[in-house]
């Protein structure tokens, strides 16, 4: 018997971890990506990729999800988005990475950038 998928923790790892990139084709089902988007110079564009929604320039996240870690154009979002597996070992690899960096923030918040290990 196949184990079902797993559920996504609706956690926003992926969105502020990994690269979102989004087609023409995305654009065209979800008008906002265009108007949000970087349109990637042609030497660099595939048939998949066309447009960058992260990382941008003073972006820490997806522009797409909001504060609670939603994505806001969640029904029409990019392929790759769709085609992330939750669960999956880029998804735990997402979290692990997320975590780090929110360990690494908060440990700067209260003064201390040393790590594990060090006195």
């Amino acid at each position: 018997m196949e184990k079902p998928a797993p559920a996504c923790r609706h956690c926003g790892a992926c969105c502020r971890t990994f690269p979102v990139f989004a087609s023409d084709a995305d654009a065209e089902r979800e008008p906002r990506i265009r108007a949000e988007a970087l349109e990637l110079k042609p030497w660099l564009r595939t048939e998949r990729w066309t447009r960058q929604l992260f990382p941008l320039p003073f972006h820490e996240r997806c522009c797409f999800l909001d504060a609670a870690d939603r994505c806001t154009i969640h029904p029409t979002r990019p392929a790759v988005c769709q085609e992330f597996e939750p669960g999956g070992d880029p998804c735990v690899e997402a979290r692990r990475r997320d975590a780090a960096t929110r360990d690494h923030e908060g440990r700067e918040e209260r003064g201390s950038t040393k790590t594990h290990g060090e006195t």
